[in-house]
């Protein structure tokens, strides 16, 4: 009696830790996917800001060594037109890190714009003193506006693997003051409080689930949980967890797959459209909780999850309802669990071996090191393998973002001809976030698509190379990123009075282009 007893405390408590670890793991992987980058370390700095309508100075003294990125939060409600300009220099001299344009629309409400740098090593306790200025022909009297909501300003500094690898103090450095943002952010204490609610209610559970509750409703979580547990549907509510709290990228397969397997076990077992909403309910009880805390993805995922659950629900209850009665849809149910009968044998063993390892693990307490190493390793794998997903998802979301190095046609061209760049991921122009680039300035273009982009070379164009790129602004995990392609060359004809050997490359040329090419320049 007295064994069984304290089996069952140690598997209560075994739970509990269960329940810790992996709300733990979750918010980690919440930060981490909310966060720059792994290896770049943020801080929230206090600096001295004067603000013009169209200029905007700020001291500062970096905190880390390796400053990369600064970043400032605008609150810009009406839309600006023209360019933004940006400079950085060390305080007390002329001599400028790092000066870069972006377009001005990118002012959002309530929208961080990083402004990139040449990584500076020894950046630690140096005052800086940065520029921002609004330049526009159309509008002179726009005005930047700053946001009011705490944090405003944030540096980033950028480690090397290498240098948090080989240098254990520079790491313990890295991991405390990583933590610290992380804990410093403005909705982490609501971000913390979501992530502890499973274990407050397995607590409370303890304490006086069992004389709060009624029998029935007992016994219905029983049951839920028993079907739950079953080792056919455990995969389903791993892969809902590693989907919803850590993998912030997804696909519709991702989705469809889980409920595919999910209708596959609903038959097997015969389970009712209860189980189903059941499960919706819990979803959808999460989802204001989520928006509460502002964790927007999951909060988005958790609302898939449960129109995905309520339509599986609705669907076999719908088809239990109409046709439970007819005897043909009768016969091909009964076939259907007779042909999943596969799948209850899989699960019955699966149970009884658990059950094998459980008593040889607390046999003594050798067994029990042995287990818990194995299990270890197990989820150190496990976990590696997920990571490994994760940077496949995100490195394929990327590509689909980042703009490819065009191709432009003509490469030799006089005034007035049309020139076009093709590639992939140029984007729409919406709102002016691509532009055309030059070492001059911005080009203005004819047309602009996803794959094509079209420009008629302007009178005033000196004669000589031209280096043209993209730049592409992409809002990428609540950031905004300008990415640039790698430029093009083109060469600038002027038009004398006899024939060079430019001008005889020119007519070469024209027959291998594109139809689109030759078609613009008929």
């Amino acid at each position: 009696m007295q064994h069984k007893i304290f089996i069952t405390g140690l598997v209560r408590v075994a739970a509990g830790l269960m329940i810790v670890v992996v709300s733990g793991i979750s918010a980690l992987a919440y930060f981490l996917n909310s966060d720059f980058s792994p290896t770049v370390l943020s801080a929230n700095q206090h600096v001295d800001i004067v603000t013009k309508p169209q200029r905007i100075v700020g001291t500062f003294t970096a905190s880390e060594m390796n400053l990369g990125i600064v970043s400032l939060k605008f609150d810009q409600k009406i839309p600006l037109e023209g360019s933004i300009h940006f400079s950085l220099r060390r305080f007390g001299s002329n001599t400028r890190y790092a000066v870069s344009t972006i377009t001005a629309p990118q002012l959002m409400p309530e929208t961080f714009i990083d402004f990139g740098l040449p990584i500076i090593k020894d950046s630690k306790n140096v005052k800086y003193v940065f520029e921002i200025s609004l330049k526009s022909k159309k509008n002179p009297n726009q005005r930047m506006v700053l946001s009011s909501n705490s944090p405003v300003f944030i540096t980033r500094y950028s480690f090397s693997k290498k240098e948090l690898l080989t240098d254990r103090e520079v790491l313990r450095n890295f991991i405390y003051k990583k933590l610290s943002y992380y804990a410093s952010t403005e909705h982490s204490w609501k971000i913390f409080f979501i992530y502890s609610i499973p274990i407050l209610l397995y607590i409370l559970y303890l304490a006086a689930g069992r004389h709060a509750t009624s029998t029935e409703d007992r016994n219905t979580l029983t049951e839920t949980l028993r079907v739950l547990s079953r080792p056919s549907v455990l995969p389903i509510i791993a892969w809902i967890w590693i989907e919803t709290f850590l993998i912030r990228t997804s696909s519709d397969m991702s989705i469809a797959l889980p409920m595919l397997w999910w209708f596959v076990c609903a038959a097997a077992y015969r389970l009712s459209g209860s189980y189903s909403f059941r499960i919706a309910l819990f979803f959808f009880a999460a989802t204001p909780l989520l928006v509460f805390a502002h964790m927007s993805w999951v909060a988005e995922k958790s609302a898939v999850w449960a129109f995905a659950f309520l339509t599986a629900g609705v669907t076999i209850r719908t088809f239990t309802s109409l046709f439970g009665a007819f005897s043909p849809i009768v016969t091909i149910s009964d076939k259907v669990y007779a042909l999943s009968g596969g799948l209850r044998s899989i699960d019955s063993l699966v149970t009884h071996g658990m059950s094998r390892v459980i008593d040889y693990t607390f046999k003594t307490v050798g067994n029990f090191l042995r287990v818990l190493t194995a299990l270890t390793l197990t989820i150190t794998l496990f976990f590696a393998g997920i990571y490994l997903y994760i940077q496949v998802l995100h490195y394929m979301a990327w590509l689909r973002e980042d703009p490819t190095d065009p191709i432009i046609e003509p490469t030799l061209v006089y005034q007035g001809v049309k020139v076009v760049l093709y590639g992939d991921h140029f984007g729409d122009n919406t709102y002016n976030r691509s532009r055309l680039m030059r070492g001059e300035g911005e080009i203005k273009t004819d047309h602009w698509s996803d794959n094509m982009i079209v420009f008629t070379v302007p009178l005033n164009w000196k004669s000589g190379e031209i280096n043209i790129w993209i730049e592409k602004s992409i809002e990428w995990e609540g950031r905004i990123i300008v990415e640039k392609t790698n430029p093009v060359t083109i060469r600038h004809l002027t038009i004398g009075k006899s024939l060079t050997p430019y001008d005889l490359q020119y007519y070469e040329q024209m027959k291998t282009w594109r139809k689109e090419t030759k078609e613009l320049n008929e």
